[in-house]
């Protein structure tokens, strides 16, 4: 088991705005997620794609500021749909926690997936 750490790509888009994409890539189903404090980021896209081989993700967060992240609360889209991936999607985040760490269950041995967050915010 491995925890997958996060890629991270900052991106400035001039006229006051700036963004950053977080990627975890390659994860199976013996993998954890490194979690991301993002708490200056007001929008975030998620993109999860790769073989699911019958694997759910989910994207979950917190307030705590602990260095190793508890009482991790599942998220929400801007409908109010649990952010829980069963296939290739992309949805915009409701949520601004301090932190987000996905999560991934029920993964068979040709798994493989990556986890993508758009973070951005205008200064």
């Amino acid at each position: 088991m491995a925890e997958i750490q996060y890629e991270r790509t900052r991106f400035d888009q001039g006229k006051g705005g700036n963004g950053i994409l977080v990627e975890w890539k390659s994860v199976t189903n013996a993998d954890t997620f490194k979690a991301f404090t993002a708490p200056a980021f007001s929008d975030a896209s998620v993109q999860v794609d790769g073989t699911f081989d019958s694997s759910t993700v989910l994207i979950k967060g917190t307030n705590n500021p602990a260095s190793t992240p508890t009482n991790l609360q599942s998220l929400v889209d801007i409908f109010e749909n649990a952010m829980s991936f069963a296939a290739e999607a992309m949805r915009q985040l409701a949520q601004n926690p301090l932190t987000i760490q996905p999560s991934v269950s029920g993964g068979g041995g040709s798994q493989s997936l990556n986890v993508r967050i758009l973070f951005y915010f205008k200064t």
